[in-house]
């Protein structure tokens, strides 16, 4: 958040958050939850983000112009693994990489230095292609699979934040992306009676991450969004 307030982008966010889940105060901070800024960003696209420019360059912000990044800006080079190295001063852990029944299949750095869906950079030799499905942070292990496992048809979403309709009492139809650079795709978005939502896609999505936003639309409105907390096949 404190980046994004360096930004353009934060002028055109903070004119369409509401409520609790965001309040600029007398200094002209922002706060507001982590997928409610991804559903803003993610809804940049299509031509948005050159009037966001326009409007900060309009208010004299100074990075009004300024190159677009999809890394962290503030850790050169993008590698974030050794920023947070360096600044705890503790290497990471080193654990196993295991297959989806638990069978080790050889050392990785640290699980800080990898992401779902990573095939890259495993540092394994195996016959076939393998990538990370899960992190399993307490038990400091690293689950691979094949490009099949990847693909989940369910996905599970917390603490939703709906913008355009009060409430999702019933499955609803809408179209649904898991990544910004993602397209939407078809699916039905229904209640689980707990306060998390189900989205059912009509075809499985690659590689859902867990603390990751899920943002889901009716034609061209956001209907709202959601931390992915879970996917089945």
């Amino acid at each position: 958040v404190a980046v994004l307030a360096m930004t353009g982008a934060t002028l055109w966010l903070s004119w369409r958050m509401e409520g609790a889940a965001a309040a600029i105060n007398d200094t002209g901070s922002l706060r507001m939850r982590a997928h409610r800024i991804a559903v803003e960003l993610m809804n940049q696209q299509g031509g948005r983000e050159a009037r966001v420019r326009e409007l900060a360059e309009a208010r004299g912000l100074p990075n009004a112009r300024k190159r677009g990044s999809q890394d962290i800006c503030f850790v050169q080079g993008g590698k974030y693994a050794d920023f947070i190295e360096r600044r705890t001063g503790r290497a990471p852990e080193p654990g196993w990489f295991v297959d989806e029944e638990g069978r080790p299949l050889g050392q990785h750095g640290g699980i800080i230095r990898y992401t779902p869906g990573q095939r890259k950079g495993l540092g394994l030799s195996v016959p076939a292609p393998l990538y990370v499905l899960e992190i399993d942070a307490r038990m400091n292990r690293i689950v691979l699979t094949g490009e099949d496992g990847l693909l989940f048809r369910t996905v599970f979403v917390e603490e939703p934040d709906l913008i355009s309709v009060p409430a999702i009492e019933r499955p609803m139809r809408v179209t649904a992306k898991l990544r910004y650079r993602q397209r939407e795709a078809p699916a039905t978005v229904s209640p689980m009676g707990d306060g998390r939502l189900r989205i059912d896609f009509d075809e499985p999505q690659r590689a859902p991450a867990k603390g990751q936003a899920a943002v889901f639309y009716d034609g061209d409105v956001v209907v709202g969004g959601g931390t992915i907390c879970g996917a089945q096949r």
